[in-house]
């Protein structure tokens, strides 16, 4: 979902560590995701990887269960960068920190 989103947007979507779920060419088709060629995808490490490699951004917002401020409720901004946490786990405390 959060693929399609991105290219129904135009936005760029950016995995950090190992994803949760196969992107190989094959797993892909399998899925029958038609819009993953339209997908700008980057691949990060790590967070300090993806924190270095992206250089100057307006402002990052924390998307996990254990927020405590809706969303929607922000207006976002070109450079913003949504950043998902796991559903189960939420976000590692070294992003919180930084």
């Amino acid at each position: 979902n959060i693929s399609r989103l991105c290219v129904g947007i135009g936005a760029n979507l950016h995995i950090i560590g190992k994803p949760a779920f196969d992107i190989s060419e094959k797993a892909v088709r399998r899925a029958g995701l038609d819009h993953w060629e339209k997908l700008n995808l980057f691949l990060h490490e790590d967070w300090s990887k993806f924190y270095s490699q992206v250089g100057d951004f307006t402002r990052i917002f924390l998307i996990t269960k254990y927020g405590k401020m809706v969303y929607c409720k922000n207006r976002f901004l070109d450079g913003d960068f949504l950043v998902f946490g796991s559903e189960t786990s939420g976000l590692p405390e070294e992003i919180h920190a930084a």
